[in-house]
């Protein structure tokens, strides 16, 4: 596999990936993502930004995720254990269901990881919506901590969980 930064070539497979992850969370119930998010023009700006980053198969996008160092106003919110002035955050991790159970949204959180190291980060923070037990159990499973709760409505009317982890 292989991750790289995405470009504007990328942007009809990463948009088709999140509508196919929204579709596939609807099917299940679950409703992480509301119709207008992410737009394309959230989408434009992070591949233009230089943030966002996709995984390869067989040179065929299967993921992408969005790294940057610009929480959502809501993270002030939040009693984050881990001090730290610039940390790492995790938007939109997106893999495409055909591809999903693979370990390639590991692989993804594994680069974000060295990427926050190499940034000089001293954590990587990140938020899912709470219904999503598979998103929370992931995270949890690669050693993120609970660090509190917040509302986001401008995208769902639910609580999203924010979680933490030391790199």
């Amino acid at each position: 596999m292989q991750i790289r930064s995405a470009t504007i070539n990328d942007f009809d497979a990463i948009f088709s990936i999140v509508n196919e992850c929204k579709a596939d969370m609807k099917s299940r119930g679950l409703e992480q993502w509301p119709s207008h998010h992410p737009s394309k023009e959230t989408i434009l700006k992070g591949i233009n930004s230089g943030n966002h980053f996709v995984i390869l198969e067989n040179n065929q996008i299967v993921g992408g995720v969005l790294l940057n160092h610009s929480p959502d106003e809501q993270y002030k919110l939040v009693k984050w254990e881990i001090t730290d002035t610039n940390p790492l955050i995790v938007h939109r991790l997106a893999i495409s269901p055909k591809h999903q159970g693979k370990g390639i949204a590991q692989e993804l959180m594994k680069y974000a990881e060295e990427l926050a190291k190499k940034d000089g980060s001293k954590s990587i923070r990140l938020d899912t919506y709470s219904t999503n037990k598979a998103s929370n159990k992931f995270y949890q499973k690669l050693g993120y901590k609970h660090a509190g709760t917040i509302k986001m409505l401008q995208y769902m009317p639910g609580e999203y969980n924010c979680y933490e982890k030391k790199v």
